[in-house]
This record gives structure tokens, C-alpha cells and sequence, in this order.
């Protein structure tokens, strides 16, 4: 398998990082509850009266559900900001660990930080300047919080993407930096 064809199964899977992340963090929450539940003597299932095969099916469902919301945003995030940036970093010669880090955090976060200022935010009418900036500052608050989220989810493929790209698709490549991609055999560079 060559090169051209490596990268872009490593992009392909780097898209999925974000819901498989999302899926075990849903996971990893709905089962603390189990554990949060074991102090008061009774199983998670025995207090919301669910059968072990039903929440089973809520584990399904969960996939289902990361699987909608989730493989959308990363895979339009790929599309739209990860190519160009990948096509940008192979240019000048720059995909490395950190450049890959600032990059996929910047990636998953611009977005929903532009998003928010972009959209038309209305105060609501009748209160002091004071409340009017507090509930701004809890606005900007929320919107930071998210935005840093998806920055997180962003840095999760970004990482996916170096490790497979680093130490699969271009291994020969001398510190990181990528060499020139040939489609006609696997070790010649075009």
C-alpha cells in the first residue's frame, strides 16, 4: 500500500477518533453511576428498575446516538479544516507532534468560537448594565467551556491522525516532516 493511500485512510480514521472518544466518555459516566450507586446499598439497576438486557440496549442506543451527532461534526471538521490544514502542513514541510496538537485543538475550537460570535445574540431589555454583563459573562463562559471541549475532542484526532500518519502512512520520513508521495511505487519519491 503506498503512501497517498495510507494518508488518506489515516484522515478517514482520524474522523472516527472524536466518536470513539465521545462514545467511551458517555460510557465512562454512565457507569460511575453504577459505582456512585454501589454506596447506597442497591445496583444502578435496581434503583431505576431497568433488566440487565435493557441496559444493554440503552449501551446501543448511546452508540447509535455519538454515532449521529457525533460522526457529522467530525467528519465536516475533516473535511472542511483538516484537509487544508494537512494539505498546508505537507507544504511547508511543518507536520509534527505540536504542530499537530496547536492545529487540531485550533481546528475543533474556532469553529464553535466563531460560531457563537457570529450568531445573533440578543440581551434581554429591562435590566441594569450590571445584570446585562453578568449574563453576557456567563454567556461567554459557556461558549469558552464548549468551545475548549471541542478543542479537546479536536486534539484526540489530531493525535490519531500523527500516530497513524508518523508510524504508518510515512514512516521513512526523517523527523516527522513529510516526503513527497508518489503513486506509482511505495518507496520511490515522485
Amino acid at each position: 500500500m503506498n503512501t497517498a493511500i495510507k494518508t488518506t485512510v489515516s484522515l478517514c480514521v482520524t474522523a472516527v477518533a472524536p466518536v470513539v472518544v465521545f462514545f467511551i466518555l458517555g460510557l465512562v459516566l454512565g457507569f460511575s453511576a453504577l459505582f456512585v450507586s454501589a454506596v447506597s446499598g442497591k445496583s444502578q439497576f435496581e434503583l431505576t428498575g431497568i433488566s440487565f438486557v435493557e441496559g444493554i440496549w440503552n449501551i446501543a442506543w448511546w452508540a447509535i446516538i455519538c454515532v449521529a451527532i457525533g460522526a457529522p461534526f467530525a467528519f465536516g471538521h475533516l473535511l472542511f479544516f483538516g484537509i487544508p490544514a494537512f494539505l498546508l502542513g505537507w507544504w511547508f514541510r511543518a507536520i509534527r507532534w505540536w504542530s499537530v496538537l496547536i492545529t487540531s485543538f485550533l481546528i475543533g475550537f474556532l469553529p464553535v468560537s466563531i460560531y457563537s460570535v457570529i450568531t445573533d445574540f440578543n440581551l434581554p431589555t429591562g435590566f441594569d448594565l450590571l445584570t446585562r454583563m453578568g449574563i453576557l459573562l456567563v454567556g461567554v463562559s459557556v461558549v469558552l467551556v464548549a468551545a475548549g471541549i471541542m478543542g479537546l475532542f479536536g486534539i484526540s484526532a489530531g493525535l490519531t491522525f500523527w500516530f497513524l500518519w508518523r508510524y504508518w502512512a510515512s514512516p521513512q520520513s526523517p523527523a516527522g516532516r513529510p516526503v513527497s508521495v508518489s503513486l506509482d511505487k511505495e518507496g520511490q519519491a515522485a
